[in-house]
């Protein structure tokens, strides 16, 4: 028997208290004794949590008088693009940042509707702004306060893929360093500059196949996992999965035993224990397969 919230909009008690939240942000300190309460960086910025003293104001003062020391000894003195998003302590985090910014004498540019301003957009105006240079006086930067979600993937300069059939070509790409070929190329900067300029009618189209994956999945789960809890994919093909009423501390190493590679809650923040990252774009009949064999896995 499905559970009667499978696939169902998260309801209000298990969203977060924002006021609270905030309010943690400005009045907690946090300890630099303990770890968990350090500035820590992922793959591209610090991550944590205002609840648990690792994502506050102290942090967020350190982290950007940091960077305008690092501006100064690199000679960055051109202007700072600053964005912000829709997460929920984007904008006291911006103004923290904000306030460093302005007593460094950093001239910083955001917004003029005072609109949000994810990663791409922001990425977008520093390119244009340097117009291709890198070095030299006037080069422009900027930070983005953000959720920590793969927003901070530039578009396109780190996502285009060359795929051959051909042995020789083969070998001469793998040939090349990991450095290389894992950042910026000028294969990427071309297909960044078309994905901005002629994706309009591709975008479309994506954004429709997601919407009725999401809609399958919410349809897989309650036949699959019915104890399965989801919030609303409103704009990603990446889908939360709380699985803790399996009682299961790490469902994603329970699935990657019968075939499935998803990501594992508790290596994106602590407490994510009975939680995995399950990434749907993919084919309808895949994404069928994985959440049988997750449901095959966890009941």
């Amino acid at each position: 028997m499905s559970h009667p919230r499978a696939g169902q909009p998260a309801e209000p008690g298990d969203l977060v208290d924002v006021a609270h939240l905030v309010t943690a942000y400005f009045a907690d300190e946090p300890d630099p004794a303990e770890v968990d309460q350090q500035v820590a960086f992922g793959t591209s910025g610090h991550r944590g949590s205002a609840l648990s003293r690792s994502f506050n104001e102290a942090h967020i003062l350190a982290t950007t008088q940091a960077i305008c020391e690092y501006r100064a000894t690199q000679g960055i003195d051109g202007p700072l693009f600053l964005g912000r998003d829709t997460h929920a302590l984007s904008e006291p985090a911006w103004v923290s940042a904000l306030e460093v910014l302005a007593a460094n004498d950093v001239t910083v540019l955001v917004d003029s509707r005072d609109g949000y301003t994810p990663t791409p957009a922001v990425s977008h105006a520093i390119l244009r702004a340097n117009g291709g240079r890198t070095a030299g006086a006037g080069l422009a930067d900027g930070i983005v306060v953000t959720s920590h979600t793969k927003s901070f993937n530039t578009p396109g300069l780190k996502a285009a893929h060359v795929i051959t059939l051909r042995e020789d070509d083969q070998e001469a790409i793998r040939g090349i360093p990991f450095e290389a070929n894992h950042g910026y190329t000028g294969l990427g900067i071309l297909a960044g500059t078309a994905a901005w300029r002629n994706s309009d009618l591709w975008l479309l189209t994506l954004r429709q196949r997601l919407d009725v994956l999401r809609e399958d999945l919410a349809d897989l789960l309650a036949t699959h996992l019915p104890q399965a809890r989801m919030r609303p994919l409103e704009a990603t093909y990446l889908a939360w999965l709380d699985l803790r009423a399996y009682d299961v501390a790490d469902p994603a190493a329970v699935g990657l035993e019968h075939g499935v590679m998803a990501a594992a809650g508790h290596d994106y923040h602590p407490g994510l224990d009975g939680h995995l990252r399950l990434n749907i774009a993919t084919s309808a009949d895949r994404l069928a397969e994985v959440v049988r064999r997750l449901g095959a896995a966890l009941t």
